[in-house]
């Protein structure tokens, strides 16, 4: 076997082409780190900022096809990069063999390569040649020493190459040749299958992304449907409790329909019959307006009438002036020269005089009647006006009467709903009797039978009648302790519509769960919370079931209203009382913490005796006759108003009381301007105005 000559430099000699591309390759990588270590120098420090970094989410899904198919060429290329090592490997250890065996005895090749090696020394210096030829005992003339060196100097190492090795390398260059076209070969058929395997990777990747785009969307799908089927079976159930609700509240309103049907048949019959009356005074005043009105017309005509004849008769007279002017002229004209005819002139002059004076007569006659026409007219007038005026009355009285219809219907609606509610009260005490009777009997009944038992058995009537004096005597049988009843709120004299009392017609439950959703959120708005709190506290108190569940998912959401600056004070004493509420029924009772001023003012408010002459002794209280004030020195800047006699709160903002030096206005607009006067008359009363308005 023959030993490969190794190339001069060493295993790893390339030729022009691939050194060609190592470097250009080595040029790429140097620029590509430049532009990423210019990129990290731009950066901000510490950003990761995708925006700024170049990120674009359109091209995400495209970037990781990309990714995928660098990972599978990767793929690919390792375990031709193993083979690689292991080629590189493999020479080495060849390599190392050949060098540790020793020489065979007859290995020409290693001659050669020793020979070749010698004359490469010898030929690599002018010196080394002279002193070899010196040696084997010729001369050398100086010409040839300088001819040698010259053609030594102009050599280069391929041309000595070729000496020593001449044609031996055509054979390895040709299997070189050969190699190197079969590896090409097996390169295209590798790039090939690793194009079609990357194209391959590509679809697969992209049909992935797409399953689970799609998988994403339908997963949101089901998630939305399952929300909607979960909302849609809540409202449900809501809309069957409702409905039951309203079926039981319809009941009760054609019940209170009927009845105030019935009233109001009697009374508008009673109505009816009243303004029958006013209709009847009105059509008479009415019938003597129109007489009236005739007998003007009637005097009005005749006035015109008699304003014709005067002025005909005005027109007569002039007429008669003329002619006596005429007369007059002809007699001074005719004096002289008609001397016979004065007599006949002076008659007819006469006759003129009287029809003069009887015209003048006629005249006077004529203006005493029109004077006369204007006495009844006015007296017309003067009755007309009468009438009028009566007329006004009547029909002020007939809206009067329309008044007080509607002030009796109201009346008659509040004093109906009184009855229900004292019907409601009464039916309650009624239960309240029966059941304190059912006790009674069963007390006097074991009481008998244990007084029986000590008696040795022994039959008596007597026994019974014993146990109910004893169970009857007041001062033995202890009192029932009457439960508490919260204060009523009513409207506030206030801007703010957050203090409104609306009505409200929702069921105990529906209250309930509005007011859960807006404790629940901190961004809700809080206008209808105080409507809600006082009409869950009014069907509390008139013992209206409430689920147990809802009762204490509500007793946890008013445990947070402390610190809510939602909140007024107002709504924090209607939590305090509907807490105290809802314990009292609770089976067990849920310690709440809840607002102080507040807590204080409900406890102040429990130890009151609603008769006590000593009024309400509480700090920042102003006691008068049947009021009672609570200030809070300016927190909230306002007033609370105490009503005693029916349990009643009102809150009252600064802006409504008008602080005078004397006494105390407070206004309020609400259905109609309200005046309260409240006297300062003595110091204490001062000094509280100061403080807390």
């Amino acid at each position: 076997m023959s030993r490969a000559t190794v190339p001069l430099n060493g295993p790893y000699h390339h030729e022009e082409t691939p050194r060609r591309d190592i470097a250009a390759t080595k040029v790429k990588m140097a620029k590509a780190k430049y532009l990423v270590a210019e990129m990290k120098q731009d950066a901000r420090t510490g950003s990761d900022d995708a925006a700024e970094a170049g990120f674009n989410p359109e091209n995400r899904s495209e970037a990781m096809m990309l990714a995928n198919e660098c990972q599978a060429v990767i793929e690919v290329a390792r375990p031709l990069q193993a083979e690689i090592y292991e080629s590189v490997a493999a020479i080495r250890d060849l390599e190392r063999i050949k060098a540790t065996q020793p020489p065979p005895a007859d290995a020409p090749d290693l001659r050669r390569e020793a020979s070749a090696q010698v004359f490469k020394f010898v030929t690599s210096s002018g010196d080394r040649l002279h002193t070899l030829v010196q040696e084997i005992g010729y001369q050398i003339t100086p010409e040839n020493r300088t001819a040698v060196n010259e053609i030594l100097a102009q050599a280069t190492d391929s041309q000595t190459e070729r000496w020593i090795h001449g044609a031996q390398q055509a054979p390895q260059l040709a299997l070189l040749q050969q190699t190197i076209e079969e590896r090409d070969t097996e390169l295209s058929v590798l790039k090939e299958e690793v194009e079609r395997k990357r194209q391959v990777a590509f679809q697969y990747q992209r049909d992935r992304h797409q399953a689970e785009t799609n998988l994403l969307a339908e997963r949101a799908k089901i998630a939305t449907h399952e929300k909607n089927a979960c909302r849609a079976k809540r409202e449900l159930e809501r809309a069957m409790e409702r409905i039951g609700t309203l079926e039981d509240e319809l009941q009760i309103v054609k019940l209170r329909k009927h009845g105030i049907e019935t009233h109001l048949t009697w009374y508008k019959q009673q109505s009816g019959q009243k303004i029958a009356g006013r209709d009847e005074e009105v059509r008479r005043l009415t019938q003597q307006v129109q007489d009236l009105d005739e007998a003007n017309r009637d005097l009005e005509d005749e006035k015109e009438t008699l304003a014709d004849q005067l002025l005909q008769r005005d027109q007569s007279i002039d007429t008669l002036r003329e002619q006596k002017l005429v007369l007059e002229e002809r007699l001074v004209s005719y004096a002289d020269h008609d001397r016979a005819q004065k007599a006949v002139i002076e008659d007819e002059l006469k006759t003129s005089k009287v029809d003069l004076e009887k015209a003048q007569k006629e005249g006077k006659d004529i203006s005493q009647r029109l004077d006369q026409a204007k006495e009844r007219i006015q007296a017309v007038e003067f009755e007309l006006g009468a009438a009028r005026g009566d007329l006004a009355e009547g029909r002020q009285e007939a809206e009067k009467a329309q008044g007080a219809h509607n002030k009796l219907k109201e009346t008659i609606s509040d004093q109906r709903a009184l009855l229900e509610e004292q019907d409601g009260e009464i039916q309650r005490l009624n239960g309240l009797l029966a059941a304190r009777d059912k006790t009674v009997d069963s007390q006097v009944e074991q009481a008998s039978i244990f007084l029986r038992r000590m008696s040795l058995d022994v039959e008596s009537d007597i026994w019974r009648s014993v146990a109910e004096g004893v169970l009857g005597d007041a001062t033995v049988a202890p009192t029932a302790q009457i439960p508490w009843k919260p204060w009523r709120t009513l409207p506030s004299w206030s801007h703010d519509e957050a203090l409104n009392i609306r009505e409200d017609d929702r069921s105990i439950h529906a209250a309930a769960l509005d007011i859960l959703a807006v404790m629940g959120v901190p961004s809700a708005p809080v206008e209808s919370l105080f409507s809600r709190l006082q009409s869950l506290q009014d069907m509390l108190v008139d013992t209206s079931p409430l689920v147990s569940t809802v009762s204490q998912l509500l007793l946890r959401s008013l445990a947070g209203a402390v610190g809510d600056e939602r909140l007024h004070l107002m709504h924090h004493v209607l939590i305090c009382q509907i807490v105290d509420l809802l314990n009292r029924d609770a089976v067990e009772p849920v310690k709440v913490s809840l607002d102080s001023r507040a807590t204080t003012l409900v406890s102040d408010l429990q130890a009151w005796e609603a008769q006590s002459a000593a009024g309400l002794q509480m700090a920042g209280s102003l006691s008068y006759p049947d009021l009672a004030f609570v200030g809070f020195n300016h927190s909230p800047p306002g007033i609370l108003a105490v009503n005693p006699s029916n349990r009643e709160l009102r809150w009252i903002d600064k802006a409504q009381a008008n602080n005078t030096l004397t006494h105390i206005e407070l206004v309020s607009k609400q259905g109609g301007p309200v005046v309260m006067a409240l006297p300062l008359d003595t110091r204490e009363r001062q000094l509280w105005s100061v403080a807390h308005l």
